[in-house]
Protein backbone atom coordinates (compact mmCIF):
# COMPACT_ATOMS: atom_id res chain seq x y z
CA UNK A 1 0.00 0.00 0.00
CA UNK A 2 1.06 3.83 -0.66
CA UNK A 3 2.14 5.71 1.76
CA UNK A 4 -0.34 8.53 0.63
CA UNK A 5 -2.96 5.98 0.93
CA UNK A 6 -1.62 5.18 4.21
CA UNK A 7 -1.93 8.61 5.78
CA UNK A 8 -5.62 9.25 5.42
CA UNK A 9 -6.52 6.16 6.77
CA UNK A 10 -4.45 6.70 10.00
CA UNK A 11 -6.06 10.13 10.40
CA UNK A 12 -9.31 8.60 10.08
CA UNK A 13 -8.74 6.47 12.34
CA UNK A 14 -7.24 8.54 15.11
CA UNK A 15 -10.63 10.84 15.20
CA UNK A 16 -12.64 8.35 15.96
CA UNK A 17 -14.27 6.78 12.86
CA UNK A 18 -13.62 3.23 13.31
CA UNK A 19 -15.82 0.14 13.17
CA UNK A 20 -17.77 -0.69 15.99
CA UNK A 21 -17.17 -3.57 17.85
CA UNK A 22 -19.75 -2.92 20.46
CA UNK A 23 -23.09 -4.27 20.21
CA UNK A 24 -26.01 -2.31 21.46
CA UNK A 25 -26.68 -4.41 24.38
CA UNK A 26 -23.23 -4.57 25.42
CA UNK A 27 -23.16 -0.41 25.57
CA UNK A 28 -23.49 1.09 29.33
CA UNK A 29 -26.36 3.47 29.50
CA UNK A 30 -24.25 6.32 31.20
CA UNK A 31 -21.95 6.19 28.17
CA UNK A 32 -22.73 8.92 25.19
CA UNK A 33 -22.25 6.55 22.09
CA UNK A 34 -24.21 6.55 19.32
CA UNK A 35 -23.74 4.37 16.17
CA UNK A 36 -26.54 6.36 14.08
CA UNK A 37 -27.03 2.86 11.92
CA UNK A 38 -23.72 3.28 10.18
CA UNK A 39 -22.12 1.11 12.55
CA UNK A 40 -19.73 4.21 13.44
CA UNK A 41 -19.03 5.21 16.53
CA UNK A 42 -19.28 8.61 17.39
CA UNK A 43 -19.19 10.46 21.30
CA UNK A 44 -21.33 13.24 21.94
CA UNK A 45 -21.31 15.88 24.71
CA UNK A 46 -23.63 17.04 26.66
CA UNK A 47 -22.70 19.47 28.83
CA UNK A 48 -20.21 22.52 28.54
CA UNK A 49 -16.80 23.14 30.92
CA UNK A 50 -17.21 25.26 33.17
CA UNK A 51 -14.36 26.68 35.19
CA UNK A 52 -14.32 26.43 38.86
CA UNK A 53 -14.72 29.75 41.12
CA UNK A 54 -14.74 28.76 45.19
CA UNK A 55 -17.35 30.77 46.87
CA UNK A 56 -14.60 32.26 49.04
CA UNK A 57 -13.28 34.06 45.92
CA UNK A 58 -16.36 35.57 44.75
CA UNK A 59 -16.56 37.03 48.72
CA UNK A 60 -13.41 38.12 48.82
CA UNK A 61 -13.27 42.00 48.58
CA UNK A 62 -9.60 43.98 48.84
CA UNK A 63 -9.63 46.20 51.66
CA UNK A 64 -9.19 49.47 50.84
CA UNK A 65 -5.63 50.79 51.66
CA UNK A 66 -4.73 53.04 54.29
CA UNK A 67 -2.90 55.23 51.61
CA UNK A 68 -5.50 57.53 49.47
CA UNK A 69 -4.39 58.51 45.93
CA UNK A 70 -3.45 62.68 45.92
CA UNK A 71 -6.00 64.92 45.05
CA UNK A 72 -5.81 67.00 41.88
CA UNK A 73 -4.34 70.09 43.75
CA UNK A 74 -2.03 68.28 45.46
CA UNK A 75 0.98 66.64 42.95
CA UNK A 76 4.39 66.52 41.68
CA UNK A 77 5.40 69.80 40.22
CA UNK A 78 8.74 68.99 38.64
CA UNK A 79 11.46 65.56 39.04
CA UNK A 80 15.16 65.05 37.54
CA UNK A 81 16.71 62.22 37.47
CA UNK A 82 13.73 60.51 39.30
CA UNK A 83 12.19 56.84 37.80
CA UNK A 84 9.13 57.20 39.13
CA UNK A 85 7.72 60.00 41.92
CA UNK A 86 4.41 60.04 43.82
CA UNK A 87 2.83 61.62 46.54
CA UNK A 88 -0.18 60.14 48.91
CA UNK A 89 -1.78 60.90 52.11
CA UNK A 90 -1.46 58.05 54.91
CA UNK A 91 -3.78 60.10 57.03
CA UNK A 92 -6.17 63.05 57.51
CA UNK A 93 -4.22 63.85 60.48
CA UNK A 94 -1.17 66.47 61.12
CA UNK A 95 0.53 68.59 58.68
CA UNK A 96 3.42 66.74 58.02
CA UNK A 97 5.25 65.64 54.27
CA UNK A 98 7.22 62.37 54.67
CA UNK A 99 10.62 61.54 51.66
CA UNK A 100 11.00 58.26 51.10
CA UNK A 101 14.09 57.43 48.81
CA UNK A 102 13.86 54.10 47.25
CA UNK A 103 16.75 52.22 45.03
CA UNK A 104 16.36 49.03 44.05
CA UNK A 105 13.73 48.09 46.65
CA UNK A 106 15.34 49.88 49.66
CA UNK A 107 15.21 52.69 51.74
CA UNK A 108 17.87 55.08 51.37
CA UNK A 109 18.98 56.49 54.24
CA UNK A 110 22.14 59.10 53.70
CA UNK A 111 21.76 60.77 51.01
CA UNK A 112 24.95 63.03 49.51
CA UNK A 113 24.26 66.91 49.11
CA UNK A 114 20.90 67.13 50.41
CA UNK A 115 18.73 70.40 50.35
CA UNK A 116 15.27 70.55 51.11
CA UNK A 117 13.84 73.78 50.82
CA UNK A 118 10.08 74.56 51.84
CA UNK A 119 7.54 77.37 51.85
CA UNK A 120 6.88 76.90 55.41
CA UNK A 121 7.21 75.00 58.68
CA UNK A 122 10.46 73.07 59.71
CA UNK A 123 12.88 70.62 58.03
CA UNK A 124 13.40 67.42 59.70
CA UNK A 125 16.26 64.90 58.56
CA UNK A 126 17.48 62.26 60.80
CA UNK A 127 17.56 58.63 61.85
CA UNK A 128 14.07 57.49 59.85
CA UNK A 129 12.37 60.49 59.07
CA UNK A 130 12.91 62.73 56.42
CA UNK A 131 10.34 65.54 55.75
CA UNK A 132 8.73 68.64 57.21
CA UNK A 133 6.84 68.75 59.97
CA UNK A 134 4.24 71.84 61.22
CA UNK A 135 3.66 72.65 57.82
CA UNK A 136 0.97 75.58 56.48
CA UNK A 137 -0.91 74.91 53.93
CA UNK A 138 -0.59 75.32 50.78
CA UNK A 139 3.07 74.80 51.13
CA UNK A 140 6.21 74.00 48.09
CA UNK A 141 8.40 72.16 48.50
CA UNK A 142 11.72 71.28 46.87
CA UNK A 143 14.55 68.29 47.33
CA UNK A 144 17.65 68.20 45.69
CA UNK A 145 20.43 65.49 46.51
CA UNK A 146 23.27 63.38 44.59
CA UNK A 147 22.85 60.02 44.27
CA UNK A 148 24.85 57.15 41.88
CA UNK A 149 23.40 54.99 39.57
CA UNK A 150 21.74 51.44 39.46
CA UNK A 151 25.55 50.40 38.34
CA UNK A 152 27.49 52.41 40.91
CA UNK A 153 29.42 54.04 37.93
CA UNK A 154 28.55 57.63 38.23
CA UNK A 155 26.41 60.33 40.72
CA UNK A 156 24.06 62.00 39.09
CA UNK A 157 21.98 65.02 40.72
CA UNK A 158 18.36 64.39 41.36
CA UNK A 159 15.05 66.76 42.19
CA UNK A 160 11.44 66.85 42.90
CA UNK A 161 9.53 69.68 43.10
CA UNK A 162 5.84 69.20 44.82
CA UNK A 163 2.32 70.95 45.89
CA UNK A 164 0.10 69.86 49.00
CA UNK A 165 -2.89 71.94 49.06
CA UNK A 166 -4.95 69.43 51.40
CA UNK A 167 -4.07 68.51 55.31
CA UNK A 168 -2.75 65.62 56.34
CA UNK A 169 0.23 63.39 56.54
CA UNK A 170 1.93 62.85 53.11
CA UNK A 171 4.32 60.77 51.85
CA UNK A 172 6.26 61.83 48.93
CA UNK A 173 7.99 58.46 47.52
CA UNK A 174 10.93 58.73 45.12
CA UNK A 175 12.32 55.67 42.88
CA UNK A 176 15.59 55.95 41.64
Amino acid sequence: MKPAYLFPILLLTGFGFYQSSLSESSRQPDRPYTTGGTGLVTASQDTAKVPYVRDADKKKKKKKADKTPASKTTKITYTLGISRASIARRTDEGHHVEIEVMSSGSKMRALDDLQMIGSSGSQVSGGNFLGFDNIELPFEGSIRFKAVNKMNSAVYDREVRFVVKDPGRWVVRLEL
